[in-house]
């Protein structure tokens, strides 16, 4: 007799019918149980009546609360109801097994009125004497690990549960398939159970119970087989899947011409009678004929989960390796084609999507979740808030933009929510371009006494308003060129990007040696060494004491350091002068200290040495603990070197036509003057981190090196090629005013002067400052900007210094300062210094 018992929560959809059905002819099922019916009266009635069963017995649903339907076919068996309850059905089973009860249970969700059904099954209890089997959702469960997520005070195991089961003498019939029955969110619990008593555990020896699959509801179904495991044959409405590695087989046209001969249904195990698996294929596995997709051979033991698979899914930067949640890749795929609403407005498709759900025609569309759209429109709302938080303006000419209420801010933030006062509509739909001054500047007497000077500090490093920049425009913050990818927003979704991350894993995935070795660091790191600390924890191991030594708990720093056999190898290893490190660091900061640093005795490779030496001392104390035929090395130290010795002399092997090596020559680097009837505007920028400021400065020479003017502007806290950028502008900007009409502008920034001369996205966080100097560079003068490298860009790399606690308007500079001197003596006279550059 199989039966299912479903708490459907509700039958009234159109496809439900159709999806009984379905259960019922996969499953075989005899005897269905539906629960929290939300149906009575007539409509259930015709509901049950399209389902396919013989007989019927009811609770009624009270609204949209309770309900009981079991339904079930005669096939020989004779069932009748013995009491019927408002939580429970109770039923007198007659068939070819014998005599036996069968309850099907809902319980309340109220605790009060759960009271009054364990009540009632104790008074069954009492007087039961035949095989009895409780069945259903009972909607509490008896132990702590039967439920998974949600707070401390939420529901907890019901004592009066497990007291009711007791005293009748229950026995859990146990499950296969998933752990839980019901989940919503991140809270799952094992709600849905079969009981029964040791009468019925003996009628029915080889009983029992799957979890299904979870269907439209929240709870699964669960099926009871009261005879196990029934093969009733290849199924006929299984579709034939033809598998290439047959034809591989020398006796394969004859399986095909004695199939079409005989009337066989074709399937795998038609070709699995036939022996079509060749024991000699090294590839060779074991095949799960209901589903035809690869299992485990049965042979394979079971191995314990070290990482969880949400560490694994986190950047390699973060300690994971980089996997992807499906649940999370799905969102940011949906995030992209809200995004696409958005950036791609004219395409087909989006006015095709904006037309059809009524999302408006404003750049930013109106997007409301729409119980009858499409599963396309829902994932699309459901997703629409990513969207919004990635969002952020680029600033043109200001005209768009609200200045207070949109997010323009670099951290991508709105300036309202920094407000010291509150501020009044009219001031919040104002726009961006209403704060420029006449000048070009930021009309900072309008707002400065509104913010903190913190947020005063980030709007200086956005580039004001103006008329020579193309509009405004959205871009993705979660990038670093403003561009939309999946993968930026995989990680925002998953709330990686604000992680603190530790040194440790930067030095795992740069390090060289076997990836067998990386994997074991990998797994030090996330403290997963299956010592005896670990095996105690996990109930494989009665102590966590050392085996080897007998003086402490077995722990990973204990293991790999400080256990006798352990630290007396290091002693050979360590520099002497390092050991109080060495010895006295906690694990992943000990890890990180080794591979970072050098800490031994021989020379640079001191990384290599230290993975494979921890890597050696846990092989070696698993060959001592777990292999009694275990042989060590006579010298564990030189075992360790010489497989560090030929790792490194592997990896170091030029293999041809792999690797180009570039060559590098020696070049004296100093600041030259420029040519006749040329100015030289040589600009730089910094930022000092304990301000959180950038700044920028620059100088202009003659062809004879005599200083012309300069500049030095403070930009609040922005990003360092943006300060570049406002460098190369400001000294554009002077030069211009200045008369020049022939100037040379160089940067020891390479990107900022690549930037320049190539075309980048309007959505670029510099794209402002770039369409500014464009506009500047188009002007009716010569202008080249060029590349430099440092030493010979001195001069403006120390005004830069100096321009932190100046003014964050331009300051103008008509002579040199006094602490220019020495470095513009110094470029007269040639001086500089050699550097290593590409050849």
């Amino acid at each position: 007799m199989n039966c299912v018992i479903w708490n459907c929560r509700g039958t009234g959809a159109k496809s439900f019918p159709r999806l009984i059905r379905d259960l019922k002819r996969n499953f075989q099922v005899d005897f269905l149980a539906l629960l929290e019916t939300h149906q009575e009266g007539f409509a259930a009635q015709r509901i049950m009546d399209k389902l396919g069963f013989d007989n019927r017995e009811i609770v009624e649903a009270v609204g949209y609360a309770g309900g009981i339907w079991c339904l079930w076919k005669n096939n020989g068996r004779k069932i009748r109801v013995v009491w019927k309850h408002n939580q429970f059905i109770h039923f007198h089973i007659l068939d070819c097994s014998g005599s036996w009860f069968l309850t099907v249970v809902y319980g309340s969700p109220h605790v009060a009125q759960r009271g009054e059904l364990w009540n009632n099954l104790k008074s069954i209890g009492v007087s039961m004497v035949e095989p009895w089997c409780i069945v259903g959702d009972f909607n509490a469960f008896l132990f702590d690990y039967e439920k998974f997520g949600g707070s401390n005070n939420g529901s907890r195991p019901d004592r009066h549960f497990l007291d009711m089961v007791d005293s009748n003498s229950l026995v859990d019939l146990g499950f296969s398939g998933p752990g839980f029955t019901w989940k919503r969110g991140n809270v799952a619990a094992r709600l849905d159970r079969a009981l029964a008593n040791l009468g019925w555990r003996n009628l029915f020896p080889e009983a029992s119970v799957l979890h299904l699959p979870p269907l439209k509801s929240d709870h699964s179904p669960i099926l009871i087989r009261t005879h196990g495991m029934v093969d009733s044959g290849a199924r006929k409405d299984r579709p034939f899947r033809f598998l290439a590695s047959w034809l591989l087989h020398d006796d394969f046209p004859n399986v095909v011409k004695d199939s079409w001969q005989s009337d066989w249904h074709w399937s795998l195990t038609t070709f699995q009678d036939k022996d079509l698996y060749s024991d000699d294929l090294s590839c060779r596995r074991a095949y799960d004929f209901s589903g035809c997709f690869p299992c485990l051979d049965d042979r394979d033991l079971k191995k314990v989960h070290l990482v969880s698979w949400s560490s694994m899914c986190k950047t390699k930067q973060n300690g994971g390796l980089g996997l992807k949640h499906v649940r999370v890749q799905n969102k940011a795929f949906m995030t992209k084609l809200g995004w696409g609403l958005v950036n791609q407005k004219d395409a087909l498709w989006a006015r095709v999507l904006r037309a059809k759900y009524k999302c408006g025609d404003d750049l930013i569309p109106t997007v409301r979740r729409i119980n009858t759209a499409s599963r396309l429109w829902k994932g699309i709302a459901d997703s629409w808030k990513h969207v919004q938080e990635g969002m952020v303006w680029r600033i043109g000419d200001g005209k768009r933009v609200r200045f207070w209420s949109d997010p323009w801010l670099p951290n991508g933030s709105a300036l309202c929510h920094y407000s010291l006062v509150p501020l009044s509509d009219v001031e919040l739909d104002r726009v961006a371009a209403d704060f420029v001054s006449a000048s070009g500047g930021w009309e900072w007497g309008k707002f400065e006494f509104l913010l903190p000077n913190e947020i005063c500090s980030l709007i200086a490093a956005v580039t004001p308003p103006s008329c020579v920049v193309q509009g405004d425009h959205i871009a993705w913050k979660h990038s670093r060129d403003g561009a939309f990818s999946t993968r930026s927003a995989y990680h925002a979704i998953a709330k990686e990007d604000g992680m603190v991350t530790h040194d440790f894993w930067k030095h795992l995935w740069k390090w060289k040696g076997m990836e067998k070795v990386r994997s074991f660091l990998w797994l030090c790191g996330h403290d997963r060494l299956l010592t005896n600390v670990a095996r105690m924890r996990l109930g494989i191991a009665d102590t966590d004491t050392c085996a080897r030594c007998n003086c402490a708990a077995e722990d990973l720093l204990h293991t790999l350091r400080d256990c006798v056999k352990a630290r007396c190898i290091w002693l050979k290893l360590v520099h002497p002068s390092k050991w109080h490190l060495f010895f006295n660091t906690s694990r992943l900061n000990w890890l990180s200290l080794n591979l970072g640093s050098n800490m031994g005795w021989h020379g640079s490779d001191w990384g290599v040495i230290f993975a494979y030496a921890c890597w050696y001392i846990w092989c070696m104390r698993n060959g001592e603990i777990f292999d009694s035929s275990h042989i060590g090395s006579a010298d564990p130290v030189l075992a360790i070197l010489k497989l560090s010795s030929d790792s490194t002399r592997a990896f170091d092997r030029i293999v041809p036509g792999s690797v180009r090596h570039s060559s590098h020559v020696q070049r004296f680097i100093c600041w030259e003057k420029p040519s006749n009837g040329w100015v030289k505007f040589n600009v730089d920028a910094a930022r000092r981190e304990s301000l959180n400021l950038t700044a920028c400065g620059g100088i202009a020479r003659d062809s004879d090196g005599r200083f012309l003017i300069g500049f030095m502007r403070n930009l609040g806290d922005g990003s360092v090629l943006n300060a570049e950028l406002w460098g190369i502008f400001c000294a554009l900007e002077v030069a211009w005013h200045s008369g020049f009409k022939k100037v040379l502008v160089e940067s020891d920034s390479f990107i900022a002067v690549r930037l320049i001369n190539d075309s980048i996205s309007l959505v670029h966080p510099c794209s402002p400052i770039l369409a500014r100097i464009h506009y500047w560079i188009s002007c009716d003068w010569e202008v080249q900007v060029v590349h430099i490298h440092r030493e010979g860009n001195r001069v403006a790399d120390s005004l830069a210094g100096h321009a932190f606690g100046g003014s964050l308007d331009l300051v103008i500079l008509h002579e040199a300062p006094a602490f220019l001197f020495s470095i513009l003596r110094a470029d007269l006279e040639g001086k500089g210094s050699y550097r290593l550059c590409m050849g």
